[in-house]
């Protein structure tokens, strides 16, 4: 089909060249004088006229019809080249989704060869079937000593990979509880997502945009929902900061925490920045682990090569030493 359509485009230039050809050939025709009788005041008066040779004025003729020709042949090779190239992305479309059908089929036979149906069915729902998945995943701990009581800081981004042909709708949430024991509520301060380089979310405790739902349970704890959505095959570049805090008592002896993973996680890195004399421990959750690339007094990098399964996450303990 290519060929053909560069047959069109060779097709229109040819009969271009022709009709300028002719026009031009047209135009070069020698004036004639020819006499002719008109009726004026019902006598015959011998009149002269200049016209072109007849063979002139159908050669015009032909080159204005050749111009309508070729702009027409042009037209068409437009027309069809946009028909053509829709009807290839659609069919383009139509085989990946096929091929991601089949495959998906394909691997469903032979993996429930290997293991239970229950089992299956929870490694399908839970991993083969997501629809986003974090990559570049960013997240600090900034640890602090308060008016008696550790307060940490946690900021995390992540690019969120929409991997579906469809918008998705992604809430943040984060609950804000009620003081028990030695730990105080733990409060969302900032949020914001990037698409496109144009920012589609931005959250503070002040400012708060349209999309935001706050509600309070009949325990008195403040859920913080954001939505927001992101088109097929897109990022968002997504940060959130949120902090809590932690009551220093004598019988405190450390504080623990956890974070945990919605979706899956590709590569990813953990900052922590803590007074020198406060102890800090991670238990991992996860199938690929965190190494540590710098371990500091008051400084400790670890690095995410590879790949966190949803639900999977890490455990931690700090507290003076």
């Amino acid at each position: 089909m290519e060929i053909l359509k560069n047959r069109f485009l060779w097709i229109a230039i040819m009969l271009t060249i022709l009709a300028m050809i002719c026009d031009d050939w047209s135009a070069q025709a020698p004036l004639q004088f020819k006499n002719i009788q008109i009726a004026v005041g019902g006598e015959l008066v011998e009149k002269s006229i200049i016209e072109t040779p007849m063979a002139n004025r159908l050669v015009r003729l032909f080159s204005i019809t050749i111009y309508s020709l070729a702009a027409g042949v042009f037209i068409s090779a437009f027309v069809t080249n946009f028909i053509e190239s829709q009807r290839a992305r659609e069919h383009q479309d139509e085989l990946r989704r096929l091929e991601n059908s089949l495959s998906l089929s394909v691997f469903e036979a032979l993996f429930k060869k290997l293991v239970p149906d229950e089992v299956f069915e929870c490694i399908k729902s839970e991993f083969l079937l997501n629809s986003l998945i974090r990559r570049d995943v960013n997240l600090i701990f900034d640890f602090s000593y308060g008016e008696e009581k550790i307060v940490l800081k946690q900021t995390l981004s992540y690019n969120l990979e929409n991997l579906t042909d469809s918008s998705i709708s992604d809430p943040i949430g984060a609950i804000a509880e009620q003081p028990m024991g030695d730990e105080e509520s733990e409060l969302l301060l900032r949020a914001s997502c990037i698409i496109d380089s144009k920012h589609i979310l931005a959250y503070d405790r002040i400012e708060k945009p349209a999309g935001i739902t706050e509600t309070t349970d009949v325990h008195g704890n403040r859920l913080t929902e954001i939505n927001f959505e992101i088109p097929a095959r897109k990022s968002a570049e997504v940060t959130l900061v949120w902090r809590s805090s932690y009551k220093i008592c004598k019988s405190c002896c450390y504080f623990r925490d956890a974070f945990f993973t919605t979706y899956p996680i590709i590569n990813g890195s953990l900052i922590v920045n803590k007074p020198s004399d406060m102890k800090f421990d991670l238990f991992q959750v996860n199938s690929t682990k965190f190494e540590v690339s710098v371990d500091e007094p008051e400084r400790i990098m670890y690095k995410l090569r590879g790949a966190m399964l949803s639900k999977q996450g890490l455990l931690f303990t700090f507290g003076p030493r």
